[in-house]
């Protein structure tokens, strides 16, 4: 019984010998507590310049803007041919000639206007008219942004011509017959509130328009079936002086 009892005594001792040797490796072989470990500040990485952010407009661009152009000018490439706005109807440009026309079913017409005129004041705007299957083609003068301007409508074929002012309604200042002719030499010549409608260099109707907007740019307009189109070239813009005929 006494043996039994040493022998347990002993099996303890070893076990608890054991668990302290164990502990003791653990103690040496585990890292210490995170709470333990020093920390190590690091700079903070820093963060990339931001590009800086472009300003957006939400205004409509204007399409009828820009510094007037030196004058004499006139249309000759199609870089030239982008300096014009068409605000309904169709355009195209080829190798000195432009094709105005309605291009749709519904419309009346169209209408081309210079992008850089709305400064001018006293010019001669004009074009030669080689052919057309609309009813007629009118250059206009003084076109301001509200629509109100003036313009000498033009149907060579049919041997007729007319003055009007719109704003915004239109009214017929004057109409006259006159010669046939194709190709046809059109102009409008403005200086202070007296237009002049010329064909073929002589003067058609003349009249002082007291209403006349003070300022604006030029432009061409057809009117006709839906898909009538006018062919003209040799655009040209220039100061005026009213002159008679050339």
């Amino acid at each position: 019984m006494e043996r039994v009892k040493k022998d347990r005594f002993w099996t303890i001792f070893l076990i608890v010998i054991a668990l302290c040797a164990l502990g003791l490796i653990l103690l040496v072989l585990l890292p210490p507590p995170a709470s333990t470990i020093r920390q190590t500040q690091l700079p903070p990485a820093p963060f990339p310049e931001a590009a800086p952010v472009q300003a957006t407009s939400t205004a409509p661009v204007d399409p009828l803007s820009g510094r007037a152009p030196d004058l004499p000018y006139t249309l000759a490439s199609p870089a030239s041919f982008s300096e014009w706005y068409t605000p309904w109807g169709t355009s195209s440009y080829d190798d000195g000639v432009v094709l105005l026309g309605s291009g749709r079913a519904g419309s009346a017409g169209g209408l081309y206007v210079f992008r850089r005129g709305m400064s001018f004041t006293d010019v001669r705007f004009e074009t030669v008219a080689e052919r057309g299957t609309a009813d007629s083609l009118s250059l206009v003068g003084r076109y301001a942004k509200d629509g109100s301007h003036v313009a000498c409508l033009f149907s060579p074929h049919d041997g007729y011509a007319a003055l009007y002012h719109v704003a915004p309604e239109a009214r017929r200042i004057g109409e006259t017959t006159t010669p046939t002719s194709s190709p046809a030499h059109l102009a409008i010549e403005i200086r202070g509130i007296s237009v002049r409608c010329l064909l073929n260099g002589e003067v058609a109707l003349e009249a002082d328009i007291p209403e006349i907007p003070s300022s604006g740019t030029v432009g061409l307009e057809t009117w006709g079936e839906a898909g009538a189109s006018y062919t003209v070239r040799d655009i040209s813009i220039r100061e005026t002086g009213l002159i008679a005929s050339e």
